[in-house]
């Protein structure tokens, strides 16, 4: 689970340099590197997920995932799925810290997605804590973001990521409702073959994520 891949202050960004370090060893280390589609379609078959098989995930959706990891995923040949709050899409996020970060905007989103190497999926309008609103307003925020990414790029989304991990059952209900195959939690863990398919774990890659602990971040479970 990545975030902001940049040069800034917020905890959840990574550097580009150690991004494209983290993408080179996966690499030369012959990790499967799979989209979220293939993952999703492995458990719900009832197979085991090969040893090695990573997922990389981007939440959010800022300008500079286009900027420094696009080029390094599509160096490596790796897909990746991004996240989108649909609502923040071509403005600006402000961080806790009163850090701006500009947001992918639709030119770009479309350029990414016509590569083949980036798949978009809706990240809620607002990114509110979707437990602690309403279930109206809670289906709204879900409903209107996957409308957003299917008119804008003619596709059909189906995975989810929860804002600050934060969900219930009836956040479940309304995704399952609206043709929803899978969603994304932010609890730190691996997806093993009975996950459950709403409450997909990941695991967070962040500025104090140095090269040796992401190492042993893909590589814990590995005999």
């Amino acid at each position: 689970m990545y975030h902001s891949i940049g040069r800034n202050n917020i905890f959840s960004t990574v550097s580009p340099e150690d991004f494209e370090r983290q993408m080179n060893f996966l690499k030369k280390g012959d990790y499967k590197v799979i989209g979220l589609k293939d993952l999703v379609d492995i458990l719900e078959q009832g197979k085991e997920i090969p040893q090695k098989t990573v997922v990389l995930t981007f939440d959010d959706g800022y300008s500079d995932n286009f900027i420094f990891a696009w080029p390094v995923l599509k160096r490596c040949n790796f897909p990746a799925t991004i996240f989108l709050t649909a609502g923040l899409i071509g403005g600006v996020k402000t961080s806790k810290s009163g850090e701006a970060l500009r947001m992918l905007d639709w030119l770009q989103v479309d350029k990414m997605a016509k590569s083949g190497i980036v798949d978009f999926q809706p990240h809620t309008v607002n990114h509110p804590h979707l437990a602690d609103i309403s279930i109206e307003e809670a289906a709204r925020e879900i409903m209107d973001s996957q409308k957003a990414i299917a008119d804008q790029l003619n596709s059909n989304p189906q995975f989810f990521a929860y804002p600050y991990g934060n969900y219930n059952q009836g956040v479940i209900d309304i995704l399952k409702a609206n043709g929803f195959r899978a969603a994304l939690a932010v609890k730190e863990g691996m997806v093993k073959a009975n996950s459950p398919f709403f409450e997909l774990k990941r695991k967070s890659v962040n500025r104090l994520t140095t090269l040796n602990r992401f190492k042993s971040k893909v590589n814990f479970g590995l005999l």
